[in-house]
């Protein structure tokens, strides 16, 4: 159980998680600096953890922040890229986000509980290639897969991962996005992929 853990050594975050959640990693090399990890580093990672209960709104950290922000600005890209989501993206990620009114969609995204993450990859070669991430709320599912290309110099190492975002599809249909042709039995309706 995650929540008696998050209380314990995380007591400002108390009732913040629930649910369970599980961890194997086998990680093996040698040195910190980028040419030994690129050379040493390998291993394996798969993690997950479920009925977590969380909400976006009360993600602390900065890439989590910034990745909530992207989520609930992309169904805006899609409809108008040029139009003010590309100026609300920008300035979330520079620290200038506005907040949404309670009963707009992208609210609505940021108050669904996650209740499922799910984090899947391994390590050879000098890359770190992510198999498989993904996080479902009510709301929305997030996906994808990538790597890591570690640099010599860390800073430099690249980054490719496309994500796929899914709307649930009410807020789909609410925010424009629901194909005319979509089935009516589908949960969740597809975005186009970004952020490669």
């Amino acid at each position: 159980p995650l929540a008696p853990l998050v209380n314990a050594f995380l007591p400002e975050r108390k009732d913040q998680f629930g649910g369970t959640a599980n961890a194997t990693v086998q990680v093996q090399g040698a040195g910190v600096t980028g040419a030994s990890l690129r050379q040493h580093l390998t291993g394996t990672f798969d993690c997950g953890a479920t009925n977590l209960n969380f909400t976006l709104d009360h993600a602390r950290s900065r890439v989590v922040r910034a990745l909530t922000e992207v989520v609930t600005t992309l169904p805006d890209l899609v409809r108008n890229p040029s139009g003010a989501a590309a100026g609300r993206l920008l300035g979330s990620v520079l620290g200038a986000g506005q907040t949404a009114s309670p009963d707009s969609w992208a609210a609505q995204i940021k108050a669904s509980p996650v209740n499922t993450l799910r984090l899947r990859g391994h390590a050879a070669a000098g890359t770190v290639q992510v198999d498989e991430v993904m996080a479902q709320s009510p709301a929305f599912i997030l996906s994808g897969t990538g790597a890591l290309s570690l640099a010599t110099e860390l800073t430099n190492s690249t980054l490719r991962f496309p994500i796929q975002l899914a709307l649930n599809r009410d807020l789909a249909a609410g925010a424009g996005l629901l194909p005319a042709n979509s089935p009516t039995n589908v949960s969740y309706v597809e975005l186009p992929r970004f952020l490669t």
